[in-house]
């Protein structure tokens, strides 16, 4: 019952292992068959009742439940789970006595699960960190972090590298923290809760649709940006949309509130590319004494440079509204180009951080 000092693995004396290709730390327990041909990386745990046949890779740090057969053909990539009872094929049409048949691979990729007693059908591949449900039937290929489930298994959200369970739009079922593909991996999106001295700022909800729907069509307040549908199902329409680019991180649109939680305005970022991003939808409310509007405006612009870890911003500003070109020009940007309408302004990363604190304290702002 001693692990071997010399190969550092163990095998229990019940176990019928003729493989030589075990890795480090690898334990095999009761009453497995290993055939000659096969091989298991390191720290692996192949549990009792565990057939694996000749034409077998298993990668490092692999689970093997109780009563598992990995026939000819399977690869199991490194951290792999493998749950009780699961069963592979390796031939669709299978007759008895057959020696000589086409061999169907199955691969399952790093960081897969399958729950107990699923079935995979042969030739089919487990993405990378994908799900499978406990007794669930595998007939189509499934994509990286994908959770399937069912008999046949259909496609029922997605699963992040640590488990998290989330639903097709990339929001966790258990907390709510909506998640974006990045470099081809699902991660959680930037904090987007922002507070800061006498505001918060947080994303849009269809619920905000009345609000922003009374400021958008003010007409004093709207007169310098685009217009909108005054149909209140236009907007939970059009938020609706906007939250679908949001979850792909392509887009944040915030509503800024003071202490009391009372919403004053709102602001957006957009236009995301290896270029920058542009701010714009700069809208409030009159009336608040705290700055709260100009707050909002500064806590966005550092959220795109800090969190999404652009380099620019870009705004474009209407050729009247005097008040708004007054406050960017304490920012020195570099006038792009203009049109009847509107000028188009950038402002680096670095030449907002240097006027920042002058801008604050010029206009008496607490951050």
């Amino acid at each position: 019952m001693e692990k071997n000092k010399k190969i550092k693995y163990f095998i229990h004396p019940t176990a019928d292992v003729q493989s030589s290709k075990i890795g480090v730390d690898t334990t095999i327990w009761q009453y497995c068959v290993v055939l000659p041909e096969a091989e298991i990386g390191s720290n692996c745990n192949i549990n009792c009742h565990v057939f694996i046949e000749n034409d077998v890779t298993i990668g490092n740090n692999v689970t093997v439940k109780s009563g598992v057969q990995v026939w000819n053909g399977i690869t199991l990539e490194s951290n792999v789970f493998i749950g009780p009872n699961v069963t592979f094929t390796n031939d669709l049409y299978p007759r008895s006595k057959r020696s000589q048949f086409p061999l169907v691979r199955t691969i399952v990729k790093e960081g897969a699960s399958i729950g107990g007693n699923a079935t995979i059908l042969a030739g089919k591949t487990i993405g990378t960190y994908a799900m499978v449900g406990a007794g669930s039937v595998i007939t189509k290929d499934i994509n990286d972090f994908e959770l399937w489930i069912g008999n046949p298994a259909k496609h029922a959200g997605y699963v992040t590298e640590y488990g998290e369970v989330l639903d097709k739009n990339l929001q966790s079922k258990k907390t709510g923290q909506q998640f974006t593909w990045k470099d081809h991996k699902i991660e959680k999106n930037p904090d987007c809760k922002i507070t800061a001295e006498g505001i918060s700022m947080r994303l849009v909800e269809k619920s905000d649709a009345e609000f922003i729907l009374s400021l958008r069509t003010d007409k004093r307040l709207s007169q310098y940006i685009s217009q909108t549908s005054p149909e209140i199902q236009d907007q939970i329409n059009w938020i609706k949309e906007y939250q679908d680019r949001e979850a792909k991180q392509q887009e944040f649109y915030f509503v800024y509130e003071d202490s009391t939680n009372n919403p004053w305005g709102v602001i957006r970022l957009y236009n995301f590319s290896d270029e920058g991003f542009t701010i714009g939808s700069w809208v409030c409310y009159p009336g608040n004494e705290d700055h709260i509007a100009v707050k909002a405006w500064l806590l966005a612009v550092e959220f795109g440079f800090a969190e999404l870890k652009f380099d620019t911003c870009f705004l474009d500003v209407r050729k009247k509204n005097l008040y708004v070109l007054y406050y960017l020009k304490l920012f020195n940007p570099v006038l792009i180009k203009e049109d009847e309408l509107n000028y188009y302004f950038k402002f680096s990363k670095e030449a907002f951080l240097k006027r920042r604190h002058k801008v604050t304290t010029l206009l008496n702002i607490k951050l």
